[in-house]
Protein backbone atom coordinates (compact mmCIF):
# COMPACT_ATOMS: atom_id res chain seq x y z
CA UNK A 1 0.00 0.00 0.00
CA UNK A 2 3.08 2.12 0.37
CA UNK A 3 3.04 3.43 -3.08
CA UNK A 4 -0.75 4.27 -3.40
CA UNK A 5 -0.51 6.01 -0.02
CA UNK A 6 2.18 8.30 -0.95
CA UNK A 7 0.80 9.19 -4.03
CA UNK A 8 -2.50 10.26 -2.65
CA UNK A 9 -1.07 11.65 1.03
CA UNK A 10 0.18 14.37 -1.51
CA UNK A 11 2.89 15.11 1.62
CA UNK A 12 3.86 19.04 1.77
CA UNK A 13 6.11 20.58 -0.62
CA UNK A 14 9.45 20.81 1.13
CA UNK A 15 8.91 18.43 4.00
CA UNK A 16 12.41 17.79 5.86
CA UNK A 17 10.85 15.97 9.14
CA UNK A 18 8.31 12.75 9.45
CA UNK A 19 7.40 11.42 12.31
CA UNK A 20 5.90 7.76 11.80
CA UNK A 21 3.84 7.01 15.50
CA UNK A 22 3.78 3.32 16.05
CA UNK A 23 5.51 2.46 12.70
CA UNK A 24 7.14 -0.67 13.62
CA UNK A 25 8.65 -2.00 10.27
CA UNK A 26 10.14 1.60 9.11
CA UNK A 27 9.02 1.09 5.45
CA UNK A 28 6.33 3.37 5.76
CA UNK A 29 8.56 6.64 5.45
CA UNK A 30 9.98 5.03 2.94
CA UNK A 31 7.32 5.56 0.32
CA UNK A 32 7.68 9.37 0.49
CA UNK A 33 11.29 9.42 -0.15
CA UNK A 34 10.39 10.06 -3.59
CA UNK A 35 8.24 12.89 -3.33
CA UNK A 36 10.15 14.79 -0.60
CA UNK A 37 13.80 13.92 -1.42
CA UNK A 38 15.40 16.21 1.60
CA UNK A 39 12.83 13.87 3.85
CA UNK A 40 13.92 12.04 7.00
CA UNK A 41 12.19 10.26 9.20
CA UNK A 42 11.60 9.00 12.86
CA UNK A 43 9.87 6.10 13.78
CA UNK A 44 8.42 6.00 17.33
CA UNK A 45 7.45 2.72 18.68
CA UNK A 46 7.99 0.09 21.47
CA UNK A 47 11.59 -1.51 21.81
CA UNK A 48 10.97 -4.79 20.39
CA UNK A 49 9.41 -3.16 17.13
CA UNK A 50 12.23 -0.94 17.18
CA UNK A 51 14.73 -3.85 17.08
CA UNK A 52 13.33 -5.71 13.99
CA UNK A 53 12.20 -2.27 11.93
CA UNK A 54 16.14 -1.04 12.19
CA UNK A 55 16.74 -4.71 10.62
CA UNK A 56 14.50 -4.08 8.12
CA UNK A 57 15.03 -0.49 7.18
CA UNK A 58 18.82 -1.40 7.28
CA UNK A 59 17.85 -4.41 4.80
CA UNK A 60 16.08 -1.94 2.23
CA UNK A 61 19.32 0.35 1.99
CA UNK A 62 17.51 3.36 3.89
CA UNK A 63 19.22 3.69 7.48
CA UNK A 64 21.01 6.53 6.70
CA UNK A 65 17.07 8.26 6.73
CA UNK A 66 15.23 6.38 8.78
CA UNK A 67 15.54 6.09 12.51
CA UNK A 68 14.05 4.58 15.90
CA UNK A 69 12.98 6.16 19.27
CA UNK A 70 11.97 3.43 21.63
CA UNK A 71 8.78 4.53 23.50
CA UNK A 72 5.34 4.65 23.75
CA UNK A 73 3.39 7.14 21.80
CA UNK A 74 0.75 7.20 23.78
CA UNK A 75 2.42 8.78 26.84
CA UNK A 76 5.73 9.61 25.97
CA UNK A 77 6.65 13.12 24.42
CA UNK A 78 6.30 13.18 20.85
CA UNK A 79 8.84 16.18 19.79
CA UNK A 80 7.97 19.00 17.69
CA UNK A 81 8.58 20.86 14.66
CA UNK A 82 7.35 17.77 12.58
CA UNK A 83 6.11 18.30 8.13
CA UNK A 84 4.38 15.20 8.46
CA UNK A 85 3.14 12.58 10.99
CA UNK A 86 1.97 9.35 10.03
CA UNK A 87 -0.75 7.78 12.18
CA UNK A 88 -0.87 4.16 10.22
CA UNK A 89 -3.02 1.22 11.17
CA UNK A 90 -3.28 2.89 15.06
CA UNK A 91 -6.55 4.09 15.42
CA UNK A 92 -8.19 1.30 15.42
CA UNK A 93 -6.63 -0.28 19.06
CA UNK A 94 -7.30 3.11 20.46
CA UNK A 95 -10.76 3.83 22.84
CA UNK A 96 -12.25 7.02 21.55
CA UNK A 97 -11.06 8.99 24.23
CA UNK A 98 -7.35 7.91 23.18
CA UNK A 99 -7.86 8.52 19.72
CA UNK A 100 -8.82 11.98 20.00
CA UNK A 101 -5.92 12.58 22.27
CA UNK A 102 -3.18 11.31 19.98
CA UNK A 103 -4.38 13.31 17.21
CA UNK A 104 -4.26 16.53 19.60
CA UNK A 105 -1.05 15.20 20.34
CA UNK A 106 -0.11 14.91 16.79
CA UNK A 107 -0.81 18.54 16.07
CA UNK A 108 1.09 20.03 18.75
CA UNK A 109 4.05 17.61 17.57
CA UNK A 110 3.27 19.48 13.91
CA UNK A 111 5.46 21.96 12.80
CA UNK A 112 2.84 25.15 11.35
CA UNK A 113 1.29 24.12 7.84
CA UNK A 114 2.21 20.27 8.44
CA UNK A 115 0.26 17.44 7.68
CA UNK A 116 -1.23 14.49 9.91
CA UNK A 117 -1.58 10.86 7.80
CA UNK A 118 -3.85 8.73 8.95
CA UNK A 119 -5.00 5.18 7.41
CA UNK A 120 -6.65 2.72 8.86
CA UNK A 121 -9.75 0.75 8.65
CA UNK A 122 -12.87 2.50 8.74
CA UNK A 123 -16.23 1.59 10.07
CA UNK A 124 -18.85 0.52 7.44
CA UNK A 125 -21.82 2.44 9.20
CA UNK A 126 -25.04 1.37 8.01
CA UNK A 127 -23.19 -0.35 4.75
CA UNK A 128 -21.07 -2.50 6.16
CA UNK A 129 -19.88 -4.71 3.55
CA UNK A 130 -18.01 -8.10 3.48
CA UNK A 131 -14.31 -6.58 3.79
CA UNK A 132 -15.26 -3.45 6.21
CA UNK A 133 -17.07 -6.11 8.34
CA UNK A 134 -14.25 -8.83 8.22
CA UNK A 135 -12.12 -5.63 9.69
CA UNK A 136 -14.25 -5.24 12.28
CA UNK A 137 -14.95 -8.59 13.08
CA UNK A 138 -10.67 -9.55 13.29
CA UNK A 139 -10.38 -6.21 15.24
CA UNK A 140 -12.37 -7.50 17.81
CA UNK A 141 -11.75 -10.71 18.25
CA UNK A 142 -8.03 -10.00 18.27
CA UNK A 143 -7.58 -7.02 20.75
CA UNK A 144 -11.20 -6.18 21.95
CA UNK A 145 -10.90 -3.22 19.70
CA UNK A 146 -12.73 -1.15 16.55
CA UNK A 147 -13.08 0.29 13.36
CA UNK A 148 -13.81 3.75 14.27
CA UNK A 149 -15.93 5.64 11.05
CA UNK A 150 -14.66 8.13 8.37
CA UNK A 151 -16.28 11.05 9.87
CA UNK A 152 -15.21 10.56 13.41
CA UNK A 153 -12.02 9.96 12.51
CA UNK A 154 -12.02 13.91 11.02
CA UNK A 155 -14.07 14.85 13.21
CA UNK A 156 -11.42 14.73 15.87
CA UNK A 157 -8.86 16.06 13.06
CA UNK A 158 -11.22 18.72 13.44
CA UNK A 159 -11.95 19.40 16.94
CA UNK A 160 -7.73 19.11 17.70
CA UNK A 161 -7.96 22.27 15.34
CA UNK A 162 -6.58 21.07 11.76
CA UNK A 163 -7.33 23.36 9.27
CA UNK A 164 -8.29 21.28 6.46
CA UNK A 165 -9.38 17.67 6.63
CA UNK A 166 -9.81 15.44 3.12
CA UNK A 167 -10.53 11.82 2.51
CA UNK A 168 -10.05 9.13 0.44
CA UNK A 169 -10.35 5.83 -0.14
CA UNK A 170 -7.67 2.95 -1.30
CA UNK A 171 -8.17 0.53 -3.77
CA UNK A 172 -5.64 -1.84 -1.81
CA UNK A 173 -8.14 -1.99 1.05
CA UNK A 174 -11.31 -1.84 2.41
CA UNK A 175 -9.57 1.49 4.47
CA UNK A 176 -9.57 5.39 4.30
CA UNK A 177 -6.47 7.54 4.81
CA UNK A 178 -7.14 10.86 6.26
CA UNK A 179 -5.45 14.16 5.29
CA UNK A 180 -5.21 16.68 7.64
CA UNK A 181 -3.30 19.86 7.46
CA UNK A 182 -2.76 22.39 10.05
CA UNK A 183 -2.62 26.29 9.36
CA UNK A 184 -0.06 28.38 8.48
CA UNK A 185 0.56 30.21 11.97
CA UNK A 186 -1.34 28.08 14.11
CA UNK A 187 0.87 26.46 17.54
Amino acid sequence: AGRELAFRAKPPRGAKRLLDLGGGHGLYPTAFFGRCPELMAEVLDLEPACVVGRAVVEEAGFSDRVSFRPGDFRVDALGEGFDLVLLFNVLHNATEEEGRALIQRAFHALASGGTLLIWDAKHGGDRLDANAGWNELFFFLISGARAWSEDAMSGWCREAGFATVTSSHLLVAPTVLIRARKGRGAS
